[in-house]
This record gives structure tokens, sequence and C-alpha cells, in this order.
């Protein structure tokens, strides 16, 4: 592990025997479900071994097993096809495909990682695409970072790339919590953001 993630997990995480938050994933330690879900994003890309960012199913895996859901299980694959589906969703709905818009697809992310942790943590029955249309979608859209327009030099990597996809987990599965607790976001804050953005109509 590169010396710099290690000291990071070193600084932010308790050992595994306390079982609170959520693990650090290949260190054997645990910190709060937001940084943890931060840092896997950073080893994520790092181990990922090239500049690309690692495919969406790969991310939402461990979103989804940092969330809790049991290895294996149904819950896994559930949540992923939900973060899937949304993915989809957003792509159809702007008609702006998040690979040559300017809004980072890392970023974009944050709606697919929502319906993902959603489904992990109510488990594989859960209705994720209602919830969405329910005030979740709103809530995520607000948490989304939007990058540098097109045509202007990316974040380099690392940590640049590691840190966009761990904010698009850690703000998805934030958002779950304030819709939750009963936070309202702006109808259409997707959408209007990245009409905003890339000058759609």
């Amino acid at each position: 592990m590169p010396p710099d993630l290690a000291s990071w997990a070193e600084s932010i995480g308790g050992p595994a025997g306390d079982h609170s938050g959520a693990e650090l994933l290949g260190t054997g330690r645990r910190a709060g479900m937001y940084a943890s879900l931060l840092w896997n994003g950073v080893r994520l890309v790092r181990s990922h071994g090239s500049w690309d960012r690692p495919p969406l199913t790969v991310a939402l895996t461990v979103l989804a097993v940092t969330c809790g859901a049991p290895l294996e299980s149904d819950d896994i694959e559930a949540a992923v096809q939900a973060g899937v589906a949304e993915e989809r969703r957003a792509t159809s709905a702007t008609g702006q495909p998040t690979s040559s818009s300017a809004v980072a697809e890392a970023t974009t992310w944050v709606l697919p990682a929502a319906a993902c942790a959603l489904v992990s943590a109510q488990g594989s029955d859960t209705d994720a695409y209602r919830a969405l249309d329910h005030g979740l979608r709103d809530v995520a859209a607000a948490l989304m970072v939007v990058r540098a327009p097109v045509g202007a030099a990316p974040p380099a990597e690392p940590p640049g790339e590691g840190l966009l996809l761990g904010h698009a987990l850690a703000a998805g599965w934030l958002a779950t919590q304030l819709w939750e607790a009963g936070v309202v976001g702006v109808p259409e804050t997707f959408e209007r953001t990245v009409a905003a953005v890339v000058g759609a109509p």
C-alpha cells in the first residue's frame, strides 16, 4: 500500500475490533462511514492501475461492501443494479453522456451511489427508484462536485481522480442519511445543474 494511503488510514482509523464505522478495505482498520468511503475511493483508483476511473459496477460494489451488505449476498447485486439503473436514467434524462459533459463522471456517480447505498442499507427489496423520485435524487444531486469545463486540464491522479470518486461514494451515502432525516432538495437539481454547466436548454 502506498505510504501516503497507509498514513491516512492510520490517522483516521481505529482497530478493526472496534465495530463502529466502516472498514478501510485491506487495512484491518475502521473509520467513520464518510471517511471510509472517501479513503476507499482513492484506494480503488490507485489499485485500478491506470489513469481511467474504474467501472461503475466496481465502484458500487466497494460502496455496498463498505455500507455493510453481506459478501456474496443478493443485497450486493441488487444494490449495484439499482445504481446502474440510476446512471442510465440520469444520462437519459439530461441527454448528456457523462463522459462528454463538463460534469465529471465520478461526481455524477453521486446519484447511482445514493441508490446503491440505500439498497445496501435497507436490503434487496428496497424500491430505490421510488425513493429517488420522492426526493432522494434531488438531495444527492446537490452534493455533486462540478469539474473544470471541457478543454481545461483535469485533476491529476493521484489524488485528483481518487478524491472525486471517493467523494461520489461518500456523498451518495450521505444523501441517503439526509433524505431519511427529512432533508428536502430543490426539484430537478441534477437536470438544472447539468443544463447550467453544459449549456443545455
